[in-house]
């Protein structure tokens, strides 16, 4: 074989490993982990949820919209302060017609993201509202810390799943402090 035959074969090669990593990263981008489709499905269980959105971002994804908004001059500090906290997140936003908070399955929800070892940090319920968050029963890193959350009001069901920075959520929260509170 000539040299510009294995020249073209490894290029060959090449592109066509580019092309299906590239297929790859596409469909990724709408793909839910299971924590976020099995916590939709474990609160909204017997309704039929439509998708609005879903969309999932990796640590590559984001780390190209870090570097986008860093060479936007009109982005806010804490807009690239929020960002850069972000390691990875997928959202999914939901219509779900004649949703009463009242009817969502909370407690089947805790069962079963139990399972998948995770556990209630928070739940909020008032009227036709209901914000609940998740959080892995085992910590591994205090320094990145994975989150599930779902923010049910009216007929949409928001369903998020993240793993966030901890010091950079601690520095933008600290920065958006009232003064008085800062000093202590």
């Amino acid at each position: 074989m000539t040299t510009l035959r294995k020249v073209l074969a490894i290029t060959a090669i090449a592109l066509l490993g580019l092309i299906i990593a590239a297929g790859v990263w596409v469909a990724s981008l709408f793909l839910l982990p299971s924590e976020v489709a099995g916590l939709r499905d474990d609160l909204v269980a017997g309704r039929a949820a439509h998708t609005q959105v879903q969309l999932s971002l990796g640590v590559v994804s984001t780390t190209l919209v870090r570097m986008v908004a860093s060479h936007i001059p009109e982005a806010r500090a804490d807009v690239r302060a929020g960002l850069a906290a972000v390691h990875s997140v997928a959202v999914g936003v939901y219509e779900v017609k004649a949703l009463d908070v009242s009817d969502l399955r909370l407690a089947a929800a805790d069962a079963a993201m139990a399972r998948r070892g995770w556990t209630r940090m928070l739940c909020v319920r008032q009227r036709r509202q209901l914000v609940v968050a998740y959080t892995p029963a085992t910590r591994g890193s205090a320094r990145v810390v994975p989150v599930c959350l779902a923010v049910c009001k009216d007929d949409r069901v928001v369903v998020v799943s993240a793993r966030l920075n901890t010091a950079g959520l601690a520095e933008l929260a600290a920065d958006h402090l009232p003064e008085n509170i800062r000093r202590l």
